[in-house]
């Protein structure tokens, strides 16, 4: 038995003929006090139970009278492993003696069976993740849509340009949209085959240019006058018309701060 039970039962069955007028000791001779449980004919007398056996051992009432002499033990712990002997006496005589073995092991832990799994569940959902990520890598890397450009500038300086250039024929009444990214702001808006400042953030008002007639060129390029470490930020370029996107393209703009003295 697991020792995480409640109780366990060592069979002992005998004649009535031997078990009436009898007294039963359940004894394990291992011990110093050996005295695990005796039955009298006028009940339980556990004057010399060995006392880790205290409050933790039951015979049935008619145990005597039924021939049936098992003995139940209480919450068995590891400790209780070993061979208990059932004797029964008459007149100071053993009548008959029978010998059961216990043995009570710990119960195994419960997290690999609970863990393993996770972990599979785990392992598959990761696998999938990966492939999911590798193949929107190979999609970005592959699609002229999406493409990531480095830009670095020096806070002060006179200008940076942001680029963003397309060979595509564009349609004339397509909207071109530069967007931070990171805050979400309308950096520059041109349609109608103008600059929309009403849409624009007033951050980026009076210092963002764009070159004329950028949908005819293919030159979408966004610049930015007298760039600020506050630039520093991702900025994508977004041509669309109807819903659709036609190009897009993502710069990380850098703005490092100047670390020579004015003057």
């Amino acid at each position: 038995v697991f020792d995480d039970v409640e109780s366990v039962q060592l069979p002992c069955q005998v004649s009535v003929f031997t078990s009436s007028n009898s007294t039963v000791v359940w004894s394990r001779e291992d011990l110093k006090f050996s005295t695990v449980h005796v039955r009298q004919q006028n009940g339980d007398d556990l004057e010399e139970q060995n006392q880790r056996y205290s409050h933790r051992t039951l015979m049935r009432a008619d145990a005597l009278q039924t021939g049936d002499l098992s003995l139940v033990l209480i919450k068995p712990e590891v400790s209780d492993s070993e061979n208990y002997t059932c004797t029964i006496r008459r007149f100071g005589k053993n009548l008959q003696q029978i010998h059961v073995l216990l043995r009570v092991l710990e119960r195994p832990p419960l997290w690999p069976k609970v863990v393993l799994p996770v972990l599979a569940v785990l392992f598959v959902l990761a696998a999938v993740c990966g492939l999911i990520i590798y193949r929107r890598y190979k999609t970005i890397k592959h699609n002229p849509v999406y493409k990531l450009q480095l830009q670095k500038a020096i806070d002060g300086q006179e200008l940076v340009l942001l680029p963003c250039k397309t060979n595509t024929r564009l349609p004339q009444d397509a909207t071109v949209e530069w967007r931070r990214i990171d805050t979400d702001t309308v950096v520059y808006l041109y349609s109608n085959n103008l600059q929309q400042d009403n849409a624009q953030h007033e951050n980026y008002q009076e210092c963002t240019e764009m070159m004329e007639n950028p949908l005819r060129t293919g030159d979408l390029s966004l610049t930015i006058l007298r760039p600020r470490h506050t630039d520093t930020g991702l900025y994508v370029c977004t041509v669309q018309k109807e819903g659709h996107k036609l190009k897009q393209k993502i710069v990380s703009l850098t703005v490092e701060e100047n670390s020579l003295p004015d003057g």
